[in-house]
C-alpha cells in the first residue's frame, strides 16, 4: 500500500524489539516501550541488565558478510483503525559488497493454505527494508522466515537467514477472534473475499496483542488511543464495517466503520469506499424525533485503515438538492478516478405513477447521476445525468417498484420532502471499450454509455425502450443489480427477480412477499440488429441459482400463466435476494456469485439469513460455496446483509506466488549463511 498520508497520524504499533547493534540509536527512544527496547538492546550488546531473552541460533548474527538482522517486528494493538497486520524491519549489515534481495514468507499455525509473501525488497549494504506483513488473522501465532540472495544475479539461491514468531492482534470481537466467521467448501480461486459485516460485542475490550521474542518472554505492549465514547460504552458496542475473509474463512482484514455504502479496490493496493457520515454540524432533529444530515463522502484507506484522502460531498440548501452517494464506489482503471452514484432530484409536474398498487399523482423523484472522484486532487464531477435519458413522464410502466412515498429525504436543516424512487441505478462498471456500464434496478434497464463523448449506445429491457429484445420472456430479468460486460461483448447481471412475473402473488399472507420468487445470475449474448428497426437479439447463455438448477426447463418456452410453472421448483425454493447481489469475473475465467443480502425467516432454505457466495464456472459448476452466518447476536435482522462481496487479490502486496525467479534453500542455521 502506499505510505500513509501526511496529514494523518497513525495510532502507535506495539510489540517492537531492536535487535541492531547497540550503538545504533532505538527507533523508539522517548516512548512508552522504550525500557523494553532498550533492554532487547542491552541483551543484543551482551551488557545485560535483568534476565534479558537469550536469542537463538537462527537470529545471532552469521559469519557470512551479507548478514541480516531483524531491526524490529511491530504489531497494532486491538484498537487500531486495522489491526490485522504486522511491521517488519530488516537491516543489512554495512560490510556487505554488494546489494541483496530480501524477501519475507510467514503462515499462520495450524493452517493448511499456501504460504504467503511480502514484497520483495532490494537493500545496498547497511540499509532496512520494511516489509508489511498483511492478511493476518486475529489472535494467530504466525512463524516468519527472512531471505536472502544477492541481487540483480538469475537462477541464485536464496537462504533462510532469520526466522521466529509473533502472534497477531486481537479485533476485541469475538466472532472474528475466536474462529473461522465463514464456512468455505470447495476449492476457491479467489484469495480473499470482502463484504459488510456488523456484530453485536457485549463486552467493549480488546486484547491486547503480543510479539514472541525467541526462547523469551512476551512483552506488554503500548496501549493506542482509546475508541470514540459515541462508538463505544459499557453495555458494549456495534462491530460494524468491512471485512475480508481466507479461504478457511478467518477474518483478515477488518475495517470498523459505519454508513459505508460501497467500495473497490485500486491499482495502489487502497481501498476507496463511500460512507455516509455521522452527526457533525450539518445534523438537525426535525419535528418527529429523527436526526437528518445529507452528508456523504469519499475515502481512500490503506491497508492498516489509514485514510490517504478524503472528500466531503455537503447536501445543503433546498430539498431537491439532496445529493448523497448511494451504491457505488467503482475503480477506474483507466483514469485512477473512482466512479459513483449520487441521487439526483427532479420535479415533473403531473405525472401519473404506474404503480401496480394503484395509480396516483406525483411531481418529485429521485434518479442518480454518475460522478467520478479524483481522489488525489479532492474533487468530483458529474459524468452523466440519468434524467437526461430517461423520465418519468415517458418511461413509466406499471411496477411494484413506484411505491409511494418511496423517499423522505433532504438536505440538512431543511424539510423534508416526498419522492418516488425512480431510477435507482445500482452499480456503474467499466465495459471492455472503455463504456460505462449502468444498471438501473426500479427502471429493469442496463445502459451503456460511451465516455468521450459520453453519450447513450445500447438499452436492454423487458420493461422499457430497449435496443434489444429478449429470446424468450422467461429470459428477461426483473430488479437488475451490479451487471458486468466481459471483453467478448456478453453480459452478467445479477437477476434479483423484484417484480418477476408470479412473484408475490401468493393467496398465503404469511409467505406473500418471497412465494413465486427468486434470483439468479444471467450471462447474455447481446447480437447485432438486422436493421436499424429492428431490436436485436439479446439471448440468455447460461443462468444459475441456488440452491436448485434450472437446468432444461429455464429455457423452455413460456407458459400460458407467465412461466410460473416452469420456475416453480426455484421459486418455492432457490434464494431470492432482491435487495442486493453482485457478480465478478475471476482471473481463473470462474465467476463470484453473492448472494449477498440473505433474507431471513421469509425462506425455509435460509433461515439464519446468511450471506452466501458461490464461485462456479462457465458451464454453472460449483466450484467453492461460502456460507456468511447471520452476523448480529441480537437477533435483529433488519441490519443483516452485506449489498454485495468483492474479491480481493491482495490487501497490501502480499501474494501466495514466490515473488521472484531464484531458488529457496530452506536452510535454518545460520553457520549455513552464503558469503554473497
Amino acid at each position: 500500500m502506499e505510505a500513509p498520508h501526511d496529514t494523518y497520524q497513525s495510532a502507535p504499533l506495539v510489540g517492537a524489539v531492536d535487535l541492531r547493534d547497540a550503538k545504533r540509536s532505538s527507533p523508539f527512544r522517548g516512548i512508552a516501550v522504550a525500557a523494553a527496547a532498550l533492554l532487547a538492546l542491552a541483551g543484543a550488546a551482551g551488557a545485560l541488565r535483568g534476565a534479558a531473552p537469550e536469542l537463538s541460533a537462527d537470529l545471532m548474527a552469521s559469519k557470512g558478510e551479507c548478514d541480516v538482522s531483524l531491526d524490529f517486528l511491530q504489531v497494532p494493538d486491538g484498537k487500531n483503525a486495522s489491526m490485522l497486520w504486522a511491521h517488519m524491519g530488516v537491516t543489512v549489515v554495512s560490510t556487505c559488497t554488494t546489494d541483496v534481495d530480501v524477501l519475507v514468507k510467514y503462515k499462520a499455525d495450524g493452517s493448511t493454505m499456501a504460504d504467503l509473501w511480502a514484497s520483495k525488497a532490494t537493500l545496498v549494504p547497511g540499509g532496512t527494508g520494511t516489509f508489511t506483513l498483511a492478511r493476518l488473522r486475529p489472535k494467530a501465532k504466525y512463524g516468519y522466515w527472512i531471505y536472502v540472495s544477492q541481487s540483480g544475479k538469475a537462477n541464485e539461491n536464496m537462504y533462510v537467514m532469520l526466522n521466529g514468531t509473533f502472534t497477531s492482534a486481537s479485533t476485541g470481537v469475538p466472532r472474528f477472534d475466536d474462529g473461522p466467521l465463514a464456512t468455505v467448501t470447495g476449492t476457491p480461486s479467489w484469495q480473499t473475499l470482502s463484504f459488510k459485516y456488523a456484530a453485536d460485542v457485549a463486552v467493549a475490550k480488546a486484547t491486547d496483542a503480543v510479539v514472541d521474542q525467541p526462547s523469551g518472554p512476551t512483552r506488554r505492549l503500548q496501549d493506542a488511543p482509546a475508541v470514540p465514547a459515541d462508538d463505544d460504552d459499557a453495555a458494549g458496542f456495534a462491530a460494524e464495517g468491512l471485512v475480508a475473509i481466507d479461504t478457511e474463512g478467518y477474518v483478515v482484514f477488518y475495517y470498523r466503520g459505519t454508513g459505508i455504502v460501497a467500495w473497490d479496490g485500486t491499482d495502489a493496493e487502497t481501498l476507496v469506499l463511500t460512507k455516509e457520515l455521522e452527526g457533525g454540524a450539518k445534523a438537525y432533529v426535525d419535528g418527529d424525533g429523527n436526526t437528518w444530515t445529507g452528508d456523504t463522502a469519499f475515502l481512500e484507506i490503506d491497508a492498516k485503515g489509514i485514510m490517504q484522502h478524503q472528500t466531503v460531498v455537503e447536501c445543503s440548501g433546498k430539498p431537491l438538492n439532496s445529493n448523497g452517494l448511494t451504491h457505488e464506489a467503482a475503480y477506474d482503471k483507466e483514469t485512477g478516478n473512482v466512479l459513483s452514484l449520487m441521487s439526483k432530484y427532479g420535479r415533473f409536474p403531473n405525472v401519473t405513477v404506474l404503480d401496480t398498487a394503484g395509480h396516483y399523482k406525483a411531481e418529485n423523484f429521485v434518479g442518480e447521476s454518475v460522478v467520478m472522484w479524483n481522489r488525489h486532487k479532492g474533487t468530483y464531477e458529474t459524468v452523466l445525468d440519468v434524467f437526461d435519458y430517461v423520465t418519468p413522464e415517458k418511461d413509466m410502466f406499471a411496477s411494484p417498484a413506484w411505491y409511494k412515498e418511496a423517499k423522505k429525504e433532504s438536505c440538512s436543516g431543511k424539510k423534508k420532502i416526498e419522492a418516488v424512487e425512480f431510477s435507482k441505478l445500482d452499480s456503474v462498471s467499466v465495459g471492455p471499450s472503455g463504456n460505462y456500464v449502468v444498471t438501473s434496478k426500479n427502471l429493469n434497464a442496463i445502459f451503456s454509455f460511451s465516455r468521450n463523448p459520453v453519450a447513450l449506445e445500447w438499452t436492454l429491457s423487458p420493461s422499457i425502450d430497449s435496443d434489444y429484445a429478449f429470446d424468450k420472456a422467461a429470459d428477461a430479468f426483473y430488479g437488475p443489480q451490479g451487471a458486468r460486460q466481459l471483453a467478448d461483448g456478453s453480459l452478467l447481471v445479477f437477476d434479483g427477480g423484484y417484480g418477476r412475473p408470479g412473484c408475490g402473488d401468493s393467496n398465503d399472507a404469511a409467505t406473500k412477499s418471497v412465494d413465486g420468487c427468486f434470483s439468479r445470475v444471467a450471462r447474455y449474448s447481446l447480437a447485432e440488429a438486422a436493421s436499424k428497426h429492428d431490436a436485436a437479439a439479446a439471448t440468455l447463455e447460461w443462468q444459475f441459482e441456488y440452491p436448485r438448477s434450472l437446468e432444461a426447463g429455464a429455457n423452455a418456452t413460456t407458459s400460458a400463466d407467465g412461466g410460473h410453472a416452469l420456475y416453480e421448483q426455484a421459486m418455492l425454493h432457490d434464494l431470492y435476494n432482491p435487495i442486493g447481489g453482485s457478480v465478478y469475473e475471476l482471473e481463473k475465467g470462474t465467476f463470484l456469485l453473492a448472494f449477498a443480502e440473505g433474507l431471513a425467516n421469509d425462506r425455509k432454505y435460509n433461515m439464519e439469513g446468511s450471506i452466501v457466495a458461490v464461485e462456479v464456472d462457465k458451464h454453472g459448476n460449483v466450484d467453492a460455496l461460502v456460507d456468511v452466518p447471520h452476523s448480529v447476536e441480537s437477533g435483529d435482522l433488519s441490519s443483516m446483509g452485506s449489498y454485495r462481496v468483492l474479491p480481493w487479490a491482495t490487501i497490501a502486496g502480499e501474494t501466495v506466488q514466490f515473488p521472484s525467479d531464484k531458488t529457496i534453500v530452506e536452510s535454518k542455521s545460520s553457520s549455513k549463511s552464503p558469503k554473497l
